[in-house]
């Protein structure tokens, strides 16, 4: 589902001489998370506990999630009738 809405809204909002750069940057976020997310996991797990670092990659992708709803309210206004 979040790769949908992501998709939508890249291709309906980023101008057609755009596209092929912000694609790339989108498929290159989308390839580099869970590898970074795994190290995050990891190195958190190693200085800490196993739970410990479940919890907190929860709780921060949580958080990360607000913060962004926060700085960016545009993306919970947006509407795909509003751009032809």
């Amino acid at each position: 589902m979040s790769a949908v809405l992501r998709g939508t809204i890249l291709w309906t909002v980023t101008p057609d001489q755009l596209r092929g750069r912000v694609s790339g940057i989108e498929f290159a976020q989308v390839a580099a998370t869970p590898a970074l997310g795994n190290v995050e996991a990891g190195l958190v797990a190693s200085l800490t506990s196993l739970r410990f670092s479940i919890v907190s990659g929860g709780l921060a992708c949580f958080l990360g999630t607000f913060v962004v709803v926060l700085a960016v309210p545009a993306f919970i206004h947006y509407d795909t009738r509003a751009h032809p």
